[in-house]
């Protein structure tokens, strides 16, 4: 196939109706991952989880890179919603920045806002939660790795989709709210951890 035909010309503009069936199906996913992933929330010391806040990370010292990762996927089958919950308050805490991208640029600005937000975190946070620290060995580079990626993954995602939704923000925008959306999410969910 040539590259000037129409197929390579064209560009797929997904509508509203098909990112909606996509959320709905990520939905259920995310409720089988929380059945199936055997998560179940531990008490942890409010001191350690300040340790592994952005505010409290630096600088890392040796016995940061002492602490194991803890990942794995134990496929136990129980009706928890352990999972969701810390899915949920991810969701929450990031949701006033992604509305800050779409309020004024869209007649249906808290409906693209709830769409957004939860389409970019049903894909990253899964990926932060599961499969980081199941990569590392140690905790330190596990969120550090993890909340790179998020940044870098949740900008590029969150520019697509206000682009599919026909917003149009320059990026540098999005770049810097997507960053204060993923810092803010990890200090306080980090410390509402501690309390919920």
């Amino acid at each position: 196939m040539h590259l000037a035909s129409p197929v390579f010309r064209t560009k797929w503009i997904a509508s509203k109706s098909d990112l909606w069936m996509v959320a709905w199906l990520l939905l259920v996913g995310l409720f089988l991952l929380s059945c199936f992933s055997g998560y179940s929330h531990q008490d942890t010391a409010i001191s350690w989880l300040w340790r592994f806040s952005p505010l409290g990370l630096w600088p890392i010292d040796e016995t940061m890179y002492a602490i194991p990762s803890n990942g794995s996927f134990a496929f136990q089958f129980g009706l928890s919603f352990a999972y969701l919950t810390v899915f949920a308050k991810t969701y929450l805490l990031e949701w006033p920045f992604i509305y800050f991208l779409t309020k004024g640029k869209s007649d249906t600005a808290i409906r693209d806002t709830n769409l957004i937000c939860f389409l970019v975190n049903a894909i990253s946070h899964p990926i932060v939660f599961f499969v980081f620290p199941a990569i590392f060995s140690r905790y330190v580079d596990a969120l550090l790795a993890a909340e790179t990626f998020a940044i870098v993954f949740e900008c590029l995602a969150v520019y697509g989709l206000l682009f599919q939704l026909q917003i149009r923000l320059c990026w540098p925008t999005a770049l810097i709210t997507v960053i204060l959306a993923n810092l803010f999410s990890w200090q306080v969910g980090i410390l509402l951890f501690a309390f919920v």
